[in-house]
């Protein structure tokens, strides 16, 4: 297209170029553009033409200025063609004394040194950091173009000299996140690929968080004690999120990220929690909290939060209150909202006075009960029963999950999926539970002190105490709560699997439950000897000690029951639902291990003495070390490359570290 617009005029051709994103690229268009015959060249060239070829055919001299265009257009092509590459890395590892950049075609490049690489999803942008010569702890970072060979060549171009530890890029290698500390002041700036140069984030930051999608950056800074949350994006000024928060957490993953912070209510330790994403506004997610399981927190999961109860003893535990939640809803009745328009031809509202003495009917009755849970919350049974706090989840909506509850009681929780947890509790021990429905008859009788008279004589004084340990789960219409029977709750694990199972591991002994919607069945014994287990993927895996010493590996779900995976399991990665990465221990060594899969049921051996030193997994694809120290360099080995496609090859001798594999 540039080309072309030279043809009418180079300085349109040349100013067109601005907008070709690769730097090289833009260079030899703009070079090229001028030896392309404008409209003000063309009768210069008839005319030579017309002078060396005055004898010959009309068709000569137009057929030279004919070639004359199709060889320029031919140079430019090729210019590029050659300068362009379209394999991406394959991988990236270190020698000792360069590091090598392999390519999916099997061309070999080199660099230098590097302390960090980081490839995007593609293998078309490499980044990497190596130590500066003049500062100690400081680093220099490089980009390599990988789709131009020239960039290849040359080692990459410098985005930035000496800047900080820990720099972080998003997966598609768009944008790189640096910082530089210059006495005692932390600055962070962003770099963008197709731009070709860094920006200024902000200055005087504490923590920066770039997402592994997008082209935002979040960062905070605190001056002068005032703690405060900002974001960018490149090419715009960066804008204040929130100032005067008191936590900030961020979340990440390939598919969706999300930012948490608090802010202080100045009531106790209570704090609000906002989220907010990309570029959106913020949102409240919770207020006046006192506690928040942020650490396993997963993005756009469920989030867990509890508040500080008001009352001695949680009396919901043996009275029945089913307007709890929808009273706190409740507000006063306003004649605004109940305009009803009666006019047929001019428009004509009056108040329905039907529905709005219903609803303040409706709102004196909410008031009635407040005022008998008010009293409850004062009753002293004279027992031992710690009512600190109510847990709530949200995961788009809010749902209170339990109440009645000490923060260290929770046993577990489940992330992600349905909202469900198991806790632990001190409870009153009554039969029957009593109805709200009546302590309102008392107390529209006579008054509130009496359905409160009536409450201690409905419990009598002979009160005792049960310590139970409660399953709760919201199951997206309503929560359910159920006993979990038959367990020393102090000596338990508890693993959340399904939103219908759960284990337990008492003793090591495995245990399964199933769960309904109308109670928690009996445990099930699943195994013996377990040391410990998680669940992923749909599978509970857990170690076994067998009875000849080995540590074997298991998996177990309702539908398919108890499947062996391997002996002398060291670790496992979880590639995909049917595919286990397995490392092995050898008797021969505590550091050489055995490569394996188990894959549709089976187990597949990939290679033998495999050095646990330096082992790098790419989805499906790994690479890894064998005899290392047979060479001089006692730190290296060789390296070899394994996917289910190719099987294992030999890649490189003399290999020292691996920093990259290619899921291809």
């Amino acid at each position: 297209l540039n080309v072309c617009m030279g043809f009418g005029c180079n300085a349109a051709g040349v100013t067109a170029c601005r907008i070709i994103q690769s730097p090289r690229e833009r260079l030899i268009a703009i070079l090229t553009n001028t030896l392309v015959p404008c409209n003000g060249r063309f009768p210069t060239l008839i005319l030579l033409a017309g002078y060396f070829f005055a004898g010959e055919s009309p068709l000569v001299t137009r057929g030279i200025a004919f070639l004359l265009i199709v060889a320029i257009v031919v140079a430019v092509v090729l210019i590029i063609k050659t300068g362009k590459n379209d394999s991406p890395v394959k991988t990236v590892y270190s020698t000792g004394e360069s590091i090598e950049i392999v390519l999916e075609n099997g061309k070999e490049y080199e660099i230098k040194e590097a302390d960090s690489v980081a490839v995007s999803e593609d293998g078309m942008m490499l980044y990497y950091s190596s130590k500066t010569d003049s500062q100690t702890g400081k680093f220099d970072l490089k980009v390599v173009d990988v789709k131009s060979k020239d960039s290849l060549r040359k080692g990459g171009a410098f985005i930035e000299n000496g800047i900080d530890e820990g720099w972080s890029v998003n997966s598609d290698g768009s944008f790189v996140c640096y910082t530089k500390t210059e006495n005692g002041v932390k600055d962070c700036y962003m770099y963008s690929a197709e731009e070709g140069k860094s920006q200024l984030v902000s200055n005087n930051v504490n923590e920066v968080f770039l997402p592994s999608q997008g082209d935002v950056v979040y960062f905070t800074r605190k001056i002068s004690s005032v703690y405060s949350l900002h974001r960018m994006r490149y090419g715009e000024e960066s804008v204040s999120v929130y100032s005067g928060i008191s936590h900030a957490l961020f979340y990440d993953s390939p598919e969706r990220f999300e930012v948490l912070y608090t802010v202080e209510t100045g009531k106790e330790t209570n704090v609000d929690v906002y989220s907010v994403k990309d570029y959106d506004e913020p949102k409240k997610v919770c207020s006046e909290i006192s506690e928040l399981f942020a650490n396993d927190y997963e993005a756009s999961g469920n989030l867990y939060y509890f508040k500080k109860n008001s009352s001695k003893i949680n009396w919901r535990d043996f009275i029945d209150d089913p307007n709890y939640e929808s009273d706190a809803k409740m507000t006063r009745p306003v004649e605004g909202d109940y305009m009803v328009n009666i006019g047929i031809i001019f428009d004509r509202y009056v108040v329905d006075r039907q529905a709005f003495n219903a609803a303040n009917k409706a709102y004196e009755a909410k008031l009635l009960r407040d005022s008998i849970r008010e009293e409850l919350d004062r009753i002293d049974l004279g027992l031992a029963v710690q009512n600190a706090y109510s847990c709530y989840v949200y995961n788009g909506m809010t749902k209170e999950l339990a109440t009645g509850l000490n923060i260290e009681n929770v046993l577990c929780y489940a992330p992600e999926a349905a909202p469900r947890i198991i806790y632990a509790k001190s409870a009153v021990e009554v039969d029957g539970k009593i109805s709200f429905d009546t302590l309102v008859k008392y107390a529209k009788q006579e008054d509130v002190s009496a359905a409160v008279d009536y409450v201690t004589e409905k419990i009598g004084n002979d009160r005792a105490l049960s310590n139970e340990c409660i399953y709760s789960w919201y199951d997206s219409t309503r929560v359910l709560s159920y006993p979990v029977k038959g367990y020393d709750v102090e000596k338990t694990t508890f693993i959340l699997g399904t939103k219908d199972y759960f284990y337990a591991l008492e003793d090591g002994k495995l245990y399964s439950n199933q769960v309904t919607t109308k109670e928690v069945k009996s445990r099930s014994l699943v195994d013996s000897n377990v040391t410990k287990c998680e669940f992923a993927e749909g599978y509970l895996y857990y170690f076994k000690e067998e009875a000849d010493g080995k540590t074997s590996l298991y998996r177990c779900s309702p539908s398919s029951g108890k499947q062996h995976l391997a002996d002398n399991v060291y670790e496992y990665h979880i590639i995909e639902k049917e595919y286990v990465l397995l490392l092995c221990k050898q008797s021969s060594g505590a550091e050489l291990m055995n490569i394996a899969v188990f894959s549709e049921g089976k187990y597949n051996e990939i290679d033998k003495d495999v050095s646990l030193r330096n082992f790098v997994y790419n989805g499906k694809s790994l690479s890894y070390l064998k005899n290392t120290g047979s060479y001089e360099n006692f730190n290296s080995g060789d390296m070899y490359i394994y996917n289910p496609e190719d099987g294992v090859q030999k890649a490189k001798n003399e290999v020292v570290t691996i920093f990259h594999i290619s899921k291809s």
